[in-house]
């Protein structure tokens, strides 16, 4: 649990702080965000004793910490998630993300809706805010789903999609986190154009 937390910390100073020294290693313990994720991680974690005894009493401090979590932040993370490290709620209120597959740094907006039907979502995936994801869908890695867009078919990797239903919108060749501004595209190492993938997967034609 320790060692995602301090990823999450870590991801959330580069899109949640800004560039101060002091805000970067304070204020990143004030965002509502944060709050969030690490009430997350606690009620995961708390899921995770074995023993039947502890795990019976574990119940009142995982209702406690999470409805109080979800009273401050308006963020419904369900505890039988699995969420990889580097996770971040970028801003928060009217998000709802239940039991399901989530890889490592990926980040989510206010007003994103995970239906109860999402299979997984991949590594380094950005939704924007106002999204929702409907039915039996998997998200591939290195995804950014724009803005109030309606997600109802599988994304394949590489990708941005954006508009009502979600489609694929334009060529993709650095990552996500390049995208936001967030690193530098290490020297050297490209990543494939979605507008070729879109032409050789069948199911990208129909998002």
């Amino acid at each position: 649990m320790f060692e995602n937390v301090r990823a999450d910390l870590a991801m959330a100073r580069q899109q949640n702080i800004s560039r101060n020294k002091w805000d970067r290693h304070l204020r990143v313990y004030l965002q509502p965000g944060t709050l969030a994720v690490l009430s997350y991680r606690f009620c995961h974690w708390m899921r995770s004793i074995r023993v039947p005894l502890l795990r019976h009493f574990a119940w009142l401090p995982v209702m406690i910490v999470r409805g109080f979590s979800q009273l401050l932040t308006g963020v419904h993370i369900s505890s039988k998630a699995r969420i990889g490290p580097g996770f971040v709620v970028h801003t928060v209120y009217g998000i709802f993300i239940p039991p399901t597959k989530i890889g490592a740094n990926c980040s989510v907006q206010t007003g994103v809706v995970l239906n109860y039907g999402v299979r997984s979502i991949g590594n380094d995936v950005l939704i924007g805010a106002g999204a929702k994801l409907i039915g039996p869908i998997t998200v591939g890695s290195n995804v950014l789903i724009a803005p109030n867009s309606l997600v109802t078919t599988d994304i394949p990797d590489n990708t941005t999609v954006v508009g009502v239903p979600a489609r694929i919108s334009l060529g993709r060749r650095c990552s996500t986190l390049t995208v936001m501004g967030k690193e530098e595209r290490p020297e050297g190492v490209s990543y494939p154009n979605a507008l070729d993938v879109e032409r050789n997967h069948p199911k990208a034609k129909a998002l």
